[in-house]
């Protein structure tokens, strides 16, 4: 078949063989790797829109190299068939690629894909009833030969159907770049750019007003863009030194940054680090806190593969998982990090898919500096470890107390039984060793009740108070209870409470005391109708030691203060109705329940 060589069979050659070789490589770069998942839609998308841009190149450069009508009109047939594939191909794409998946229904698929079938049936048919192209021959042009058309019914129907379809597809595109930042809203721009070169080249030959009537400006055009583009397909990086931000500044302060203030100053101030990624784990976005999380001193970071930001080595916690770009949708917490200047942070990442849930086309991560709060719990887990060892110590005190002394104690007490004679005096020491029985006891309960507070659960006031009376020699001594509530609180330690407050009663009211526990509006009281505790006594009576009665130890009151302490309860002593003591414990917001406080009283 004999060929003729025009000047614009070069632009013509570059856009068939770009892009062909590009849809091939970027199949190649998705399924290189085995163990990722197959081309996502957008690629797929991709892929087709250049293979039919191909197509349609190549049907032009069939029309313009051939020489007789009919290789002249199969090119121009190609060229219109291509023409409606790539527009709905480039739909599909610019749908998926914005993230309005949810536009391709199969009522707006199947009804888009109806039209290019229409068309294509239309164009293949045209030899039989010539609707699409009229009055075909061929004439000479110098030393050319040309092929003359006019585009009838079914042609136009193509280029309607063509430039609506890929007139929604630019506007998407154009919204996309209006809301894109760094290198990916450059590839947006150029998404745009081709494909109104295309558009409006492909119009202007439809129209009459192309120098070359007999061709197609568009795939030709479109060559304009690929020597722009092509360097981007290799490395992205090659867009930066692309000044697009600068060129719309000269048009004017509303171009200079068309991306939404709002959304920017957020994201870029925000005291979180967003990282968005791709399918193949390469950076897409991220804002500045994000940078500085990932000790990304290199500002070229958008485009490039995680673990090159961000290297497995620098992760100093087992799980890595997060690296996985097929986990979208997880959280892991205290992922500690070794940045380069040796530095450790402690994050947390939250891990969300972006896209059709089963077919992400990537995923954001959501990054939490939260290092002091990991080091003020390594700092409570040391407290918590000296805490331990100082109750091992109380253990080891109680055991020499209840041991070392009692046993010696007891020897004496058995001794003392045998002595005769002198009465008084035996009266004497068995008074005092009583009294040492008894301080061993407090000592005791001290060290217990110096500890943490133990488990705590639902216990009833009035319940509680008649246990520990009923522990007490109380004599003939009255208790009365007023009121009750439920609370939270360690049963063993508050009985220990009551069974201090009673003993005091009865220590210092005599045996025929009148003990009333009642509540309060913030907790409980427990008071007596002895002689009271005078008003510049009442801070020291809870002191170690202190005590007014010649058995006494000291040692009762301090326990209930402990007791009350390790609640977080206030304590007070204040004067009863009846003239005698009344301790009152403010425990709102710390037991007592606050709905129940309310009804205390009956």
């Amino acid at each position: 078949m004999e060929l003729q060589l025009q000047w614009v069979l070069l632009p013509l050659l570059v856009t068939t063989v770009f892009c062909l070789g590009t849809a091939i490589y970027i199949a190649h770069e998705a399924s290189r790797d085995r163990s990722k998942r197959a081309l996502n839609r957008a690629n797929v998308a991709q892929s087709v829109v250049l293979v039919t841009l191909s197509l349609q190149a190549f049907g032009q450069l069939v029309t313009v190299s051939g020489t007789t009508e009919p290789v002249m009109v199969t090119g121009m047939y190609l060229t219109l068939l291509a023409s409606m594939w790539a527009a709905l191909s480039w739909f599909v794409f610019a749908s998926l690629y914005t993230g309005r998946e949810h536009w391709l229904t199969r009522h707006s698929v199947g009804l888009l894909t109806a039209g290019a079938v229409f068309g294509t049936v239309l164009t293949l048919s045209d030899p039989l009833h010539g609707r699409v192209l009229a009055d075909t021959a061929v004439r000479s042009a110098g030393s050319d030969r040309v092929l003359d058309y006019r585009l009838a019914l079914g042609a136009w129907y193509a280029g309607v159907y063509t430039w609506t379809v890929s007139s929604v597809a630019i506007w998407l595109l154009f919204r996309k770049f209006l809301t894109s930042r760094n290198v990916y809203r450059k590839i947006a721009f150029f998404h745009v750019v081709g494909g109104t070169i295309l558009s409006a080249a492909t119009f202007v030959s439809s129209i009459g007003l192309s120098p070359l009537p007999y061709l197609v400006l568009g795939p030709a055009a479109f060559a304009l863009v690929i020597v722009v583009v092509a360097p981007t397909v290799v490395s992205s990086r090659y867009l930066r030194l692309i000044p697009i931000e600068r060129l719309f500044g000269v048009l004017g302060e509303r171009f200079r940054n068309l991306s939404p203030m709002a959304r920017d100053t957020i994201i870029e101030t925000m005291g979180n680090g967003i990282l968005v990624l791709d399918h193949d784990n390469r950076i897409v976005d991220l804002n500045p806190m994000g940078r500085r999380m990932i000790g990304a001193t290199d500002s070229r970071v958008v485009g490039r593969p995680l673990t090159d930001a961000l290297p497995e080595s620098a992760i100093l916690t087992d799980d890595t998982s997060f690296f996985d770009p097929a986990v979208t949708d997880a959280e892991f917490q205290g992922v500690w990090v070794e940045t380069d200047d040796g530095t450790q942070r402690c994050f947390d990442v939250s891990i969300t898919g972006l896209g059709p849930p089963d077919e992400p086309a990537g995923r954001v991560a959501l990054i939490s500096d939260v290092t002091d709060r990991e080091r003020r719990k390594q700092m409570l887990g040391r407290r918590t470890d000296e805490l331990e060892r100082q109750n091992e110590q109380l253990d080891q005190f109680a055991g020499v107390v209840s041991h070392d002394l009692r046993n010696p104690l007891n020897v004496a007490r058995g001794y003392l039984g045998t002595v005769d004679g002198n009465e008084a005096a035996v009266a004497e020491v068995d008074q005092s060793l009583a009294r040492m029985e008894a301080i061993i006891d407090d000592v005791l309960t001290l060290a217990r009740e110096g500890r943490s507070l133990g488990e705590t659960e639902a216990v009833d006031l009035e319940s509680l108070a008649r246990e520990a009376w009923g522990n007490v020699a109380t004599g003939d001594a009255e208790l009365v209870v007023d009121g009750s509530a439920s609370f939270a609180a360690d049963p063993d330690r508050l009985l220990s409470l009551f069974e201090n407050l009673f003993r005091n009663a009865r220590d210092h009211a005599g045996p025929g005391v009148t003990v009333t526990v009642d509540t309060t509006e913030t907790g409980f009281s427990v008071a007596d109708d002895g002689p009271g505790i005078p008003a510049e006594l009442r801070d020291e009576v809870f002191e170690f030691g202190y005590t007014t009665a010649d058995c006494g130890t000291g040692f009762g009151l301090a326990i209930v203060t402990q007791v009350a302490d390790a609640h977080g309860w206030d304590s007070d002593v204040a004067e009863s109705e009846a003239g005698g003591a009344r301790f009152v414990f403010d425990t709102a917001d710390r037991g007592i329940d606050a709905v129940e406080v309310s009804s205390l009283r009956e």
